[in-house]
Parts: C-alpha cells; sequence; structure tokens
C-alpha cells in the first residue's frame, strides 16, 4: 500500500492510458500537504515556519526524491493540479485548494489569510501562533566563537 500511495505504479498506469491519480487522493485524504525535495533550503526554512506556528509538519510535509523513478509522474501530477507548468519547491496545498509556493505561503500566513484554515483544522489561534513566532524572533542569538587553534 506504501509503495501505491508513493506512486510507485503511476508510470504503469499511463503506459495503460490512465490518468494517474496518486497526488490528487493524497490531497484529498489530508488537510494540508505541502509537497518538498531533500536538499530545499526553502522547504527547511518553510517546515521551520509552520513548525514554530504549531502546524504538525510531519503529517503535513511530503519529501519527494528526483531521483525515484515515479518523480516524474508526481511532478506531471502537480502541473496539472497547480496548473503551472514552471514552479520550485515547496508546493503547499489546503486539501485540494493550491497555496502557492514558499513566497506565496509565507505570505499567506503572514498576512493572516490562512489563520481560519489553521484554527479550523490544526486548533492553532491567531494569537497563539504570532506568540510563539515573536518568541522565537525573540530568543537569544548565539554566536559561535572559534578558537585560534581551529
Amino acid at each position: 500500500v506504501d509503495r501505491i500511495e508513493a506512486g510507485a505504479y503511476d508510470v504503469l498506469f499511463e503506459e495503460l492510458g490512465v490518468e494517474p491519480v496518486t497526488v490528487r487522493l493524497l490531497l484529498e485524504r489530508k488537510a494540508m500537504v505541502v509537497f518538498s525535495l531533500p536538499n530545499c533550503p526553502q522547504c527547511d526554512v518553510l517546515r521551520e515556519f509552520l513548525e514554530r506556528r504549531g502546524v504538525p509538519t510531519d503529517s503535513v510535509f511530503v519529501k519527494w526524491d528526483k531521483a525515484s523513478p515515479q518523480y516524474q509522474s508526481l511532478k506531471a501530477q502537480l502541473v496539472a493540479l497547480t496548473g503551472r507548468n514552471q514552479f520550485s519547491f515547496p508546493q503547499s496545498f489546503a486539501g485540494t485548494t493550491y497555496l502557492g509556493s514558499y513566497d506565496e505561503v509565507m505570505a499567506k500566513v503572514d498576512a493572516g489569510e490562512l489563520d481560519d484554515f489553521l484554527y479550523k483544522t490544526f486548533g492553532i489561534s491567531p494569537a497563539a501562533a504570532a506568540a510563539a513566532a515573536s518568541a522565537q524572533s525573540e530568543a537569544p542569538t548565539q554566536i559561535l566563537a572559534l578558537d585560534e587553534d581551529f
């Protein structure tokens, strides 16, 4: 079942002329999905940002591997769902509603556009999210001192 959910058989479906629906089905099952890649700095920053606000990122983030055989099929499905031929990661959805890429999601969260969704879905009140975000930004900065022998 895990292989099916990961899109392992999408190429076979395409060869048979059947449209693969792995990505759409995942979006229909989850309240929020963020597609990310390994070694993606923007993905990591968005993950930390959402985590600080109280979003359960372990269940929200789905990491794809460009080297996997199903990646091209999954990406094609994402292109069809977003209507964009070119995009960068991360790509975010609230259910089946496309939220956008890194910059778009950060702007929406900062502007409070996702407050209702985050409250209804994860029980995160805007005040609690703002307090968590400001507490994180007010944390003392640690300075790394290297001795001369380094």
